[in-house]
């Protein structure tokens, strides 16, 4: 069993204030399921890792 977590800026979903949500994927055995975190990105702020 090989399970694996990211973080996602879904950027096809548009929030009435302009901003995009940012989810959590995890991927268990091939299957995909997407968890929302209350957290939202615009779009114009850059991540730095």
């Amino acid at each position: 069993m090989n399970v694996t977590a990211n973080i996602v800026c879904y950027k096809s979903k548009t929030l009435s204030n302009g901003e995009h949500p940012l989810m959590i994927r995890v991927c268990k055995d091939g299957k995909k399921k997407y968890k929302g975190f209350r957290i939202c990105h615009t779009l114009g702020y850059k991540f730095h890792y």
